[in-house]
């Protein structure tokens, strides 16, 4: 399994990477710091499961989930932000993120969302 996270927030990055490692002792992990940075990655890394922060700079998240999902329309996209924006939320799911979680998360709520994609 391979799964990309994206955010601008070291802590996030390093809290999610951490949780997922634990989880899934074989699964690969790799960051990426903003959705420019995440369309590059894909393409190389060709990621199963991506956690994509919807407010980022460079390139914002919707942005990225539009390209994203023409390189790689099987990659499922979790989205994630600490605003409760509901239109960006919903325009996310339209252009076809799979699923939406808040931040703060807890490790249960990563863990379980993310089994849902595997």
């Amino acid at each position: 399994m391979k799964v990309l996270v994206v955010d601008d927030d070291s802590m996030v990055r390093f809290l999610l990477h951490s949780h997922i490692s634990r989880a899934f002792p074989g699964c690969k992990v790799k960051f990426a710091m903003n959705g420019a940075d995440a369309v590059d990655k894909v393409e190389e890394f060709r990621p199963d499961v991506m956690f994509l922060d919807i407010k980022m700079p460079v390139m914002d998240g919707i942005s990225a989930l539009r390209r994203i999902k023409q390189l790689s329309p099987e990659t499922n996209v979790i989205m994630c932000s600490s605003e409760e924006d509901e239109a960006s939320i919903n325009n996310s799911l339209l252009l076809g993120a799979c699923d939406y979680i808040p931040k703060p998360f807890s490790k249960d709520r990563v863990l379980t969302t993310l089994l849902k994609y595997l």
